[in-house]
């Protein structure tokens, strides 16, 4: 998340402006908590929650500033979804095939070929 130091304000990302760095970061850990319980999700550790908090944080950051990039145009908007506690390690093992069938290679079927 940005501060804005010389400015003395903060957005996030639906707009709301905020000129105090405590107000905005009470604003985030109301929105964290929204998020959790609108996923499911549950830490073991205070570390691990506060180590998702600032993933969700820089998630938040990008959101704002993607946003803010593409304002103008209109084309799309941006939002926090289930990956928005997830590192950029653990979101990747999502893209792609499932791990099992990368590892099946399958050969071409022959349609109409009489000579096998």
């Amino acid at each position: 998340m940005k501060w804005a130091a010389n400015i003395g304000f903060i957005k996030d990302n639906q707009g709301h402006v905020f000129w105090d760095k405590g107000v905005y970061l009470e604003r985030m850990h109301e929105k964290f908590a929204d998020h959790v319980t609108k996923y499911g999700l549950s830490f073991g550790t205070r570390e691990e929650y506060d180590f998702r908090f600032q993933v969700f944080l820089k998630k938040e950051n990008d959101i704002i500033n993607l946003m803010s990039d593409v304002h103008e145009g209109g084309k799309y908007t941006l939002a926090h979804n289930r990956f928005s506690t997830m590192t950029d390690e653990e979101f990747k093992r999502f893209l792609g095939k499932k791990p099992e069938l990368q590892k099946e290679k399958r050969e071409p079927k022959r349609i109409n070929d009489t000579n096998p």
